[in-house]
């Protein structure tokens, strides 16, 4: 799938997308998606949401996969997410998401979640946060 978006062989986006999708149907999803039901709630797909939050994720977990993950978010090219609602009632409705929180392979409190939110918002999830 990632050679697929950067390189532009969209004839391999596919298998690519199959691939993930049994990746995922056999793990356990974390913060990003945690993250990202706040937004959903507010009308921005799923799909859209996680670009962000995941990156957000990978950044805060310092996975491996962050610069990958952040370079094909910035290829696929999202309109930015904003987050209405206040950050601490977004924050208190994250950590009620115990499912994803505890796969998180860092422990995750409040102010983290809101200082994610923050570099959302403020559309500085792409820089080195």
């Amino acid at each position: 799938m990632e050679d697929a978006i950067i390189n532009e062989k969209y004839e391999n986006l596919a298998l690519g997308s199959l691939m993930t999708g049994l990746g995922f149907g056999n793990c356990s999803t974390t913060l990003g998606h945690a993250l990202s039901y706040v937004f959903s709630n507010e009308g921005y797909s799923h799909g859209h949401a996680l670009a962000f939050t995941t990156t957000a994720a990978h950044f805060f977990n310092n996975s491996i996969f962050y610069s990958r993950f952040k370079k094909l978010v910035k290829k696929l090219n999202f309109e930015p997410i904003f987050l209405k609602q206040d950050f601490d009632t977004a924050s208190e409705i994250i950590l009620k998401d115990r499912k994803h929180l505890d796969n998180n392979p860092v422990s995750v409190e409040k102010n983290n979640i809101i200082e994610l939110l923050k570099k959302i918002n403020h559309g500085k999830i792409f820089e080195n946060i």
